[in-house]
């Protein structure tokens, strides 16, 4: 019998096949690393943290390291994503997904106020102890009136989500709140910008386009290469976060000012529904409408110039939008609704982050606005 093995060139020819395999497999690794690098730098708010208001606070590099490490979110029923539970110097999650408040005494007799809101009321920039909800309680410590604050904000949020886990918390919680302060508007507009429509979340079509390939999915089909990173950034890449020029199935972008009365509309729909449930469930409620970079009476600083400069040319149309909805809101008349992005009027320094996160500076000035605010209407 002849030698079976494999010789000569057949045996070169898989030697040679084997190293073409393995330089394959390194590409594909090094191609998954570096889009895992690069989506991961996307997403980790470098201007912010460079920015000319962190210089002067001990606490910022450790902030921002814990805020990369606790930027991790739970699929949650109805309002879609929370935060995972986290636990730092600097930034504190609990196990409901909650920021921590300070200053907050939550024991069983103590005025409950519950706070809901997107990024800027959850703190992004700000440590536990810098957030708009632990500086809002230490008002009412100082005036030796010690509250229970939970601060049920989240990033992206818009404030039908808020509604949604308002609605939740009355199903479900031990505990009624006395007061439930909304904390909105620059999600609700940026989520019309960005999708061309109203009462949708942030980032809704990427979020469906990913959920239906998944869901029509079949085994035995190469269908999980859509979840790798080089998938993700080549996604990014080829639909770029840049507002849709069409609504629907090729209807046109409307004006500004016609496309802003869609995110007004639904907002005041979530006040009035959330005017039903203090009725019935007996509680008090304001909705505070928040301050942003474009339409603001804030004498902006060269920094801050700039930061508006670069996010209007890099968004065309966003800019046009935030100052067409922000005048439909400012003429609205309702008790329960306070405009508060005038809260900054007149103030010289630095306060934006970016268009609309502000540093814990800022924080205490809308947190003051809204105490003074509370205490005038008896709250």
């Amino acid at each position: 019998m002849g030698n079976l093995g494999i010789t000569g060139r057949p045996r070169e020819a898989v030697k040679t096949g084997c190293i073409l395999a393995a330089i394959t497999v390194l590409l594909l690794v090094a191609v998954e690393t570096a889009a895992f690098l690069a989506l991961r730098g996307s997403a980790s708010e470098a201007p912010v943290r460079s920015s000319f208001a962190y210089q002067r606070y001990p606490w910022a590099e450790t902030f921002w390291r814990e805020y990369d490490v606790s930027r991790k979110f739970a699929y949650q029923p109805y309002v879609v994503w929370r935060r995972a539970p986290y636990r730092g110097e600097t930034i504190t999650v609990d196990a409901e997904g909650l920021r921590r408040t300070e200053h907050s005494q939550c024991g069983a007799h103590e005025y409950r106020i519950y706070m809901f809101g997107g990024s800027t009321l959850w703190g992004t920039g700000s440590p536990d102890w810098g957030t708009i909800p632990s500086l809002l309680a230490e008002q009412y410590q100082k005036a030796g009136r010690p509250v229970c604050v939970r601060n049920y904000g989240e990033s992206a949020w818009v404030s039908t989500q808020g509604t949604i886990k308002l609605l939740l918390e009355l199903k479900h919680g031990e505990r009624r709140p006395d007061l439930v302060i909304f904390y909105d508007g620059v999600n609700d507009v940026f989520t019309a910008w960005q999708a061309g429509r109203a009462d949708v979340h942030q980032d809704f079509d990427r979020i469906k386009a990913r959920f239906e390939p998944r869901a029509q999915g079949r085994p035995g089909t190469f269908g999980y290469l859509l979840d790798s990173n080089a998938s993700r950034l080549l996604q990014d890449w080829l639909a770029p976060s840049a507002p849709p020029r069409t609504v629907g199935a090729g209807a046109p972008l409307g004006e500004p000012a016609e496309l802003a009365r869609a995110p007004v509309a639904g907002y005041l729909r979530n006040l009035d529904v959330v005017d039903a449930l203090a009725e019935r469930h007996g509680f008090d409620y304001v909705f505070f409408w928040q301050p942003v970079i474009f339409a603001d009476q804030k004498p902006l600083t060269k920094e801050e110039q700039e930061i508006r400069r670069a996010k209007s040319q890099a968004w065309p149309g966003l800019e046009a939008l935030y100052r067409s909805t922000y005048d439909l809101i400012v003429r609205e008349s309702r008790r329960n609704l306070v405009y508060i992005a005038d809260v900054f009027k007149g103030y010289q320094g630095n306060l934006y982050l970016d268009f609309t996160h502000i540093s814990p500076d800022g924080n205490r000035l809308v947190a003051q606005r809204m105490y003074e605010t509370l205490t005038r209407l008896g709250l």
